[in-house]
């Protein structure tokens, strides 16, 4: 997902250092805010080499959110809006996607740790 983010800012609105930085400090907003606040309820099995966490709708609701902020967009640049002159909304697109993009990182981040107290823990 990251990748794709990254990919949509750069052929929306090309190589801009304002927008790749912008987008960047929605990342790492994210991944400071939401690393500190994951679930801790991810436990990974060492014998079976499973990672287990309980269900949770976020998940669902990030992928459908980034997937219609990806869709209105497109279909903005398509119809060719006046709305992408706009630096405040590029600016705010580009945020958009870090931060969802944040939100991905963060969540891997968190079941990732969760493997390492587990082997750190059992040995």
């Amino acid at each position: 997902m990251t990748r794709f983010s990254l990919l949509g800012v750069i052929v929306l609105f090309g190589i801009v250092p304002l927008y790749l930085g912008v987008w960047s400090v929605g990342v790492m907003t994210c991944l400071l805010a939401v690393n500190y606040t994951m679930p801790r309820d991810v436990k990974f099995n060492q014998q079976k080499q499973q990672l287990t966490t309980f269900g949770s709708w976020l998940p669902l609701g990030l992928v459908v959110a980034t997937f219609i902020l990806h869709y209105q967009v497109f279909r903005l640049c398509f119809n060719d809006s006046p709305a992408l002159d706009a630096l405040s909304f590029v600016i705010s697109i580009c945020l958009l996607y870090g931060i969802f993009s944040g939100i991905f990182i963060a969540r891997c981040l968190g079941m990732l740790r969760a493997i390492k107290q587990t082997v750190n823990l059992y040995g």
